[in-house]
């Protein structure tokens, strides 16, 4: 089987999973298919018209990401305040925006076909799928990582970048024998930095301004941890990527 319709098959049997059973488990199942297939059709839109996926299955897939997001911000919440009283306050914004975020995600759920899927997805003659290829595009990753890390990383769409550049290397294995392991350990921590940020990002002042001033102080002094928790990574982080990329 080739590997476009390998990645179709695992995108629709996500999907399938999904509409059966939409957990935290299916949806992250379904994401890392997407991501796999995005990164092979990069791969073959090297020097050629760029393929895309269709706009029901990046919508799917924004919805996935915000649903996830919030229900992995109110775990993490939970574990901070367990043991002491929850700012109830916060938690009934943080569960309405929750419901509206679940609402759009099963309408986009509902809205794509797992039959229509395979007419969906491009086709044409980007049939370049040799190592040439594969080197080729690893070289333009691995020089887009270096471009960012040496021009100095200073925000969070420089670590989103460099992690999507490292994974599309990795989804389509290219990345490099010698930095394998020391690759995935690198995306792996990225990931927890994004996770962080997004958390960060809930932090709205329209949400601080409609709970107690109790709760308020709460919500800050877990706002200055995560914070200070996130510019050390940070710099972890970018001594780790320069290393790597020397």
């Amino acid at each position: 089987m080739k590997k476009r319709a390998k990645l179709r098959h695992q995108l629709q049997a996500t999907v399938k999973s999904m509409k059966k059973s939409p957990d935290p488990d299916t949806i992250h199942a379904f994401r890392v298919s997407v991501k796999k297939l995005r990164a092979y059709l990069r791969l073959l839109s090297q020097g050629k018209k760029k393929l895309s996926l269709p706009a029901k299955i990046e919508k799917l897939y924004h919805r996935a990401g915000e649903l996830r997001n919030i229900e992995l911000y109110a775990h993490t919440l939970t574990e901070m305040f367990a043991g002491s009283e929850k700012p109830t306050g916060y938690f009934f914004l943080l569960e309405a925006e929750r419901k509206k975020r679940k609402k759009k995600f099963q309408t986009a759920l509902k809205n794509l076909k797992i039959s229509r899927i395979k007419k969906m997805l491009p086709h044409g003659d980007h049939t370049s799928e040799g190592p040439g290829s594969v080197q080729a595009f690893t070289k333009t990753k691995q020089r887009q990582v270096n471009e960012i890390v040496h021009k100095g990383l200073t925000t969070d769409t420089d670590f989103h970048n460099i992690r999507k550049y490292m994974k599309d290397m990795m989804y389509n294995g290219g990345e490099p024998a010698a930095h394998k392991q020391e690759t995935k350990e690198i995306t792996d921590e990225l990931g927890v930095l994004m996770d962080r940020s997004v958390a960060l990002s809930f932090f709205k002042k329209s949400w601080l301004q409609k709970i107690s001033v109790a709760e308020r102080k709460k919500m800050e002094e877990v706002h200055q941890l995560w914070e200070s928790e996130k510019n050390g990574m940070e710099k972890k982080l970018g001594k780790e990527l320069e290393q790597m990329t020397q």
